[in-house]
């Protein structure tokens, strides 16, 4: 596993001492996807959650387009910030 991947499930796993929630694992997934490639993005929240690949994959390539509550996505930002966010972007 690259040293990308792993510094990200690391950010993740601070953020999220607990699985997260459909809700939160959209917002992740719309939070990080400027910053990743579609497959490092699937491969991390795979990794990460524990969820199928094919159902990962797909959600990646759709997240563009779902419409999810803004203040939902605010709120992970700040788990996120918390969890060295700035840092991730910095190094990754």
């Amino acid at each position: 596993m690259s040293d990308y991947i792993t510094m990200s499930i690391d950010m993740l796993r601070q953020a999220f001492p607990k699985p997260p929630t459909n809700s939160e694992y959209l917002a992740l997934m719309r939070i990080m996807a400027p910053h990743m490639s579609q497959r490092n993005l699937a491969d991390v929240l795979v990794i990460f959650t524990g969820r199928d690949d094919a159902k990962v994959a797909n959600d990646v390539l759709g997240i563009g387009g779902m419409a999810l509550d803004e203040q939902e996505v605010q709120r992970v930002q700040r788990l996120l910030d918390g969890a060295g966010f700035e840092v991730w972007l910095r190094d990754a």
